[in-house]
């Protein structure tokens, strides 16, 4: 059949042995095999994650870390049987979720769009043009990670996720040491006196 592969016997000369014989001159392999496919989906991710020389140098997008987490907290609670739970069942949790959840929501937004209405890239693996300290950004060097925290906290309170609040300070630390300290490494150096005066005046977070 053609596209199948078989083994054939073979016992010619005296000489017995295993030959693979192909169904037909060009076999389908399954797309996911396929070379050219292989190539078209790195070459996508290289274009879509592509690391600019002048940049941070940070590899991955951050909201990534905040997802995979929670989601890690999510699967934790139920592998876990729920233990532990110290999240009552509350209107008050509820409430507070809900408000952790709008406000990371509103500050995610509040930076992206200073971001974009000055021109900046908001991806850490491209080059930043200048340094922003306009809008929420005098108030926090990080409004867009900031965000992301709340909302992140305001979903595990929702949710009743207990691991995912034991993950939150995990979360935290992977960003403050393997994004923000790389954009203000790359900043410090690029931006000179500029960046460090801004820095001595806004606090990294709030």
């Amino acid at each position: 059949m053609a596209g199948i592969s078989a083994i054939k016997w073979t016992g010619n000369s005296g000489q017995r042995g295993l030959r693979h014989v192909s169904g037909a001159q060009n076999s389908h392999y399954p797309a996911f095999a396929c070379p050219a496919v292989l190539r078209y989906c790195h070459q996508l991710m290289m274009k879509l994650f592509r690391l600019e020389e002048d940049s941070a140098q940070v590899r991955f997008p951050p909201p990534f870390v905040y997802l995979g987490f929670l989601l890690t907290g999510l699967l934790l609670d139920r592998l876990s049987g729920r233990i532990p739970d110290f999240i009552p069942v509350s209107p008050t949790i509820m409430a507070a979720g809900g408000i952790a959840l709008l406000s990371g929501i509103f500050v995610m937004f509040a930076g992206t769009s200073r971001f974009r209405q000055l021109g900046n890239n908001l991806e850490p693996w491209k080059h930043s043009n200048q340094i922003v300290s306009s809008g929420i950004y005098r108030y926090t060097r990080n409004p867009m990670y900031l965000g992301m925290a709340l909302a992140y906290l305001g979903l595990a309170l929702w949710l009743r996720s207990s691991w995912a609040i034991i993950l939150l300070p995990v979360t935290i630390l992977v960003i403050r040491t393997q994004v923000i300290a790389r954009e203000e490494r790359y900043l410090a150096k690029k931006f000179g006196d500029e960046y460090l005066a801004y820095k001595a005046d806004v606090r990294r977070w709030f």
